[in-house]
C-alpha cells in the first residue's frame, strides 16, 4: 500500500481550448481554471507534508544514521540563485516576460506573502527544530524562499525563452530544501511545505500584478522558441512515496521484530530530442526498515555482538535511458 507524491515541472503551449457545445462557445471546465492550475502544485505539495508528517522523525534516522556529521550550508547561499540569475539575465540584456519594473513589482508582492504566511505558521506551530535548538521549525524559510525565486525565474524566462531556466531554478530550489534537512535544521514535512508556500507565494504575487498593470510592462512575445515543449516532452520529477506492509508476518508487533512504515525517494529527468526519442537518468532509494526494539534474544552471548537489527536502503541509479 502506497501513496505518491510526485512533483513534475511541465509546460504547455497550446493556447486556452474553447469547446463548442450546440452553437454556444463554453469556457474550459473547472479543472483547467486559472486557479487550479497555479495551486495544484502546492496543493499536492502541502498534501506530502501532511502526509509525511508521522514519519519525518524515521527520515531522520535515514540522515543521521548515514550523514550524522554533514555540515554543507551551501542552502543558505542557493536559495538566492534564481532570483539572481533573473537581475543577471536582465543586467545583460536577455529580455524576459516583462520588464524589469514590473517583474520587480510581481517579486515584491510574492515576497510578502511568502514571508507573511511562513512567519505566521512559524510563530503559531512552534514545531521544535530536528536539532532541538529553536520551536520555529515548521515551515521552512529557506525553501519557501528558494521555490519563491525558482517560480519567479520560471515565470520570467522559462515560460518566456526556455523550459531549460525552469529546470535549472527547480533543481537550485530542490537542492536547498535537501540541504535544509542534511544540515539538520528541518524534518521533511517542513521542506514540503515551504516549496508549495513558496510556489504559491509567486503566483499568487503575478496575479495581482497582472491585475495592475494588465497588458502593460510585457515584452513582444518570442515565436521561436527553440525547445517547443509540445513537441519534445521532456520533464524532471521529484517522487516521494510511502509505504505500509500488509502482511501479517511484518506487522505483528507481538513477534518482537515487525516492519515499520517505509518510503522511497527519487529524482528523474529525460530529454526528448524529438517527439519519440529521448535520453534520461533516474535516481532513487528506498527503505523498508524494521524494529527489534521487543526482540527477545534467545541467546544472550548474542548481545556480545549486535544489539541490534538495521536495514538498508536499497540503492538505484540508472543512467543513460533511452526511449521511443
Amino acid at each position: 500500500m502506497g501513496t505518491i507524491l510526485t512533483f513534475l515541472i511541465a509546460q504547455n503551449s497550446y493556447s486556452q481550448q474553447i469547446e463548442i457545445i450546440d452553437s454556444t462557445i463554453v469556457k474550459d471546465n473547472f479543472f483547467k481554471s486559472k486557479a487550479v492550475r497555479i495551486s495544484s502544485v502546492p496543493v499536492l505539495l502541502l498534501a506530502g507534508s501532511a502526509a509525511t508528517w508521522g514519519v519525518r522523525k524515521d527520515v531522520r534516522e535515514l540522515r543521521n544514521r548515514y550523514l550524522p556529521t554533514f555540515r554543507y550550508h551551501y542552502d543558505d547561499y542557493l536559495q538566492y540563485a534564481p532570483v539572481a540569475t533573473v537581475f543577471a539575465l536582465n543586467a545583460a540584456g536577455i529580455k524576459g516576460k516583462h520588464k524589469i519594473g514590473r517583474a520587480l513589482v510581481s517579486y515584491a508582492f510574492s515576497a510578502v506573502i511568502m514571508a507573511s504566511v511562513v512567519n505566521t505558521v512559524k510563530y503559531t506551530a512552534k514545531v521544535e527544530r530536528p536539532d532541538g535548538s529553536t520551536h520555529n521549525s515548521f515551515p521552512s524559510g529557506h525553501t519557501a524562499n528558494s521555490f519563491m525565486n525558482a517560480t519567479f525565474l520560471h515565470k520570467e524566462y522559462g515560460q518566456y525563452r526556455s523550459p531549460l531556466y525552469s529546470i535549472g531554478a527547480y533543481t537550485a530550489a530542490t537542492a536547498t530544501a535537501v540541504g535544509r534537512e542534511l544540515n539538520y535544521r528541518h524534518w521533511i514535512s517542513d521542506v514540503l511545505a515551504g516549496a508549495g508556500i513558496g510556489i504559491l507565494s509567486t503566483e499568487v504575487g503575478y496575479v495581482i500584478a497582472d491585475r495592475i498593470f494588465k497588458e502593460h510592462g510585457e515584452h513582444i512575445k518570442l515565436n521561436n522558441n527553440p525547445i517547443p515543449v509540445h513537441l519534445n516532452p521532456s520533464f524532471i520529477e521529484l517522487r516521494l512515496d510511502y509505504a505500509e506492509a500488509l502482511s501479517k508476518d511484518l506487522t505483528d508487533k507481538n513477534s518482537g521484530l515487525y516492519a515499520k512504515t517505509g518510503f522511497n525517494f527519487g529524482l528523474e529527468g529525460a530529454w526528448f530530442f524529438s517527439k519519440n526519442v529521448g535520453i534520461g537518468a533516474e535516481f532513487a532509494f528506498s527503505s523498508f526498515p524494521m524494529n527489534d526494539d521487543q526482540l527477545d534474544f534467545a541467546d544472550p552471548d548474542i548481545l556480545t555482538v549486535s544489539d541490534r537489527f538495521y536495514t538498508q536502503p536499497t540503492l538505484a541509479f540508472h543512467f543513460l535511458k533511452i526511449g521511443s
